[in-house]
């Protein structure tokens, strides 16, 4: 089975956070697929035939105690972790196969029990903090017009999903490649708006 774990925080008080970009992709990703959630001691879970749709129940610093129980509970024949990136704009998708956590607990607490870094990706920007405290930024809301460009990220991230399940990581960083230059026109495009409605932004 294919496996997408969102990273996030759980709890009302978390729910719109940035820090929680994985979670808002995976719950639009069930939603598309016609999938509800079910809670587990580790983990909430939504799942097909082929596809498990993950979001940790165990707080960010600790996401690997949840991605451990999912592999020793089912069949997992690769696995895509969706995590939020204060280092890219606002909507900006990178994905990758390997790399360092960058700083992100949840990246580390993933690398930690795996024992390596070379594991599928899909980063989500969500704005560098500026002069603002990182811990802070990351805990606070988007607003609603970051959640305009949050849903037309979460359509791509939609396609590169099926993708990856349906075929493999490279037909998705194919896909990614393809689209990547159109993609990010239109989210520029309403990160330029979403700054001339009044609000600082960066562009």
């Amino acid at each position: 089975m294919i496996l997408i774990l969102g990273l996030g925080n759980p709890g009302d008080a978390y729910h719109a956070n940035r820090h929680n970009a994985g979670f808002y992709m995976v719950d639009r990703c069930a939603a598309h697929q016609g999938l509800k959630f079910t809670r587990k001691r580790l983990y909430w879970l939504a799942q097909n035939k082929e596809l498990l749709l993950a979001k940790p129940n165990t707080y960010m610093n600790r996401s690997g105690l949840a991605l451990q129980s999912l592999m020793m509970n089912y069949k997992v024949d690769r696995f895509m972790v969706l995590v939020d990136d204060v280092y890219l704009p606002l909507g900006e998708i990178r994905i990758r196969q390997e790399g360092s956590p960058g700083g992100h607990n949840g990246l580390k607490s993933i690398a930690a029990v795996l024992g390596h870094t070379e594991f599928d990706r899909l980063r989500i920007g969500v704005n560098a903090p500026g002069n603002l405290d990182l811990a802070e930024y990351v805990l606070s809301d988007f607003g609603s017009e970051e959640v305009k460009i949050l849903n037309l990220a979460g359509d791509f991230v939609i396609e590169l999903i099926s993708c990856y399940t349906n075929a493999d990581f490279n037909q998705m960083l194919d896909v990614y490649s393809k689209n990547k230059e159109s993609y990010s026109e239109q989210i520029r495009k309403l990160r330029i708006e979403k700054t001339r409605g009044g609000i600082n932004e960066q562009v």
